[in-house]
């Protein structure tokens, strides 16, 4: 009985989960978006700040995919895992989690921006250029 409420659990996670994380990035795009292009009002208010909070339930699956990735290549169980997981599926996942990670940060470096003013980075920043910022910096370390 367990069992298949864990595989109810684990199909339902599957169904919502992409549903979930592409609010949370329309969102974000909302929310970085509503001084430049969509006027401020009650319901981009709303869509931006649940976002906000999305993006923590982003960052959380992300380190769940990234943490059972590590376990599964360098676990006691890595042979194992190495054997029934394709290499582009592990290649897949690092690479969505990275993107993910690279695009909320630039959003938070947009927010920053638009929060504490022009002077908080050396210029002001679009969406694009904190992008570009947010996967140089991220590279290069």
């Amino acid at each position: 009985m367990t069992r298949w409420k864990g595989d109810r659990f684990a199909r339902w996670l599957r169904m919502v989960g992409p549903f979930v994380i592409a609010y949370c990035v329309a969102g974000l795009l909302v929310e970085a978006a509503v001084p430049h292009i969509l006027p401020r009002n009650a319901f981009t208010i709303y869509v931006g700040d649940a976002a906000k909070a999305g993006v923590f339930a982003i960052w959380f699956y992300l380190i769940w995919r990234i943490a059972g990735a590590i376990q599964g290549i360098y676990g006691a169980q890595s042979a194992r895992y190495l054997e029934l997981t394709p290499i582009w599926r592990i290649l897949l996942d690092v690479t969505a989690a990275f993107l993910l990670a690279a695009f909320c940060f630039a959003v938070l470096y947009v927010y920053i921006v638009r929060m504490q003013g022009p002077g908080a980075f050396s210029a002001d920043l679009n969406l694009g250029e904190a992008l570009y910022f947010s996967i140089v910096t991220m590279t290069t370390t």
